[in-house]
């Protein structure tokens, strides 16, 4: 189980294409390479990754839209529209036990990143803009420890 990682549950998933994830890990690099130390361009980066939608949230937008879309056309035209929404729900819990799914690779093909890459973009940017500084300068002992005496 090489291209394995554990969901938030724990649970260990497969990743079916470790090609994407490379492709997402490169496009993060080249993004923090350009922006550098230009804290005006990282500022409207950061606000751009606020609204980027995440793999997440494609699925249960799309999986809602697809499941209210098979349940209407079922019950207006034909109920093998109802085969549609049984599909998605399927698709939902494989990826709620395993972390992954078929429209999941889909997305992913789109560019669609998880959560934790987003996140890791964003505290990337934070360090290069310097918002840790502080936390390293308050880290620093002020003065030397002195040895109890015995």
């Amino acid at each position: 189980m090489e291209n394995t990682e554990k969901n938030e549950l724990g649970n260990l998933k497969d990743l079916p294409s470790t090609k994407v994830s490379k492709n997402v890990n490169k496009r993060t690099q080249k993004i923090l390479s350009e922006y550098g130390n230009l804290s005006s361009k990282v500022n409207l980066r950061l606000e751009e990754l606020e609204k980027e939608w995440n793999l997440e949230k494609v699925l249960a937008v799309n999986a809602s839209a697809a499941i209210l879309s098979g349940m209407i056309l079922g019950a207006a035209s034909n109920k093998k529209w109802y085969i549609l929404p049984t599909a998605v729900a399927g698709f939902l819990l494989q990826h709620g036990f395993e972390g992954w799914c078929a429209p999941a690779s889909v997305f992913r093909l789109f560019g669609f990143r998880r959560k934790q890459e987003i996140e890791e973009e964003r505290q990337s940017l934070m360090a290069l803009r310097g918002d840790y500084d502080i936390l390293a300068k308050e880290a620093e002992p002020t003065t030397t420890p002195s040895t109890p005496a015995e």
